[in-house]
């Protein structure tokens, strides 16, 4: 009970800190690019979406979506990992539980649209 415990709480940590790359380094990174590509839309026009640069942005614009569904899944197999320790009185699981809803939440925010 105490090592599933202790690895429900390893794979909440890991989900939690992939979690805050993506909201805080990588979602502000894209929303940089994003301005990037309107500004290259103003002022080059519309030929500039059938341009390769345009593509390679795009790839790495819609990759937080694709990021954030991942995080959304760590998050839900850390809660699953944590949960069935943490009813059998294994305090410490808790943390494994709490860091694996924190991850759910914010890889649901940005793999589900749910703030665009």
């Amino acid at each position: 009970m105490k090592v599933l415990g202790v690895l429900g709480v390893i794979a909440g940590v890991i989900a939690a800190s992939v979690a805050l790359h993506l909201h805080f380094i990588y979602a502000k990174a894209v929303d940089l690019l994003e301005k990037e590509v309107t500004a290259n839309i103003d002022e080059k026009g519309l030929e500039y979406l059938q341009s390769d640069e345009y593509r390679e942005m795009f790839e790495l614009i819609d990759y937080k979506t694709d990021y954030g569904i991942i995080v959304m899944l760590l998050g839900v197999v850390a809660v699953l990992i944590s949960i069935y320790p943490a009813v059998k009185k294994f305090k410490i699981a808790w943390v494994g539980v709490a860091f694996g809803l924190l991850s759910f939440v914010i890889g649901a925010a940005y793999g589900t649209h749910m703030f665009s």
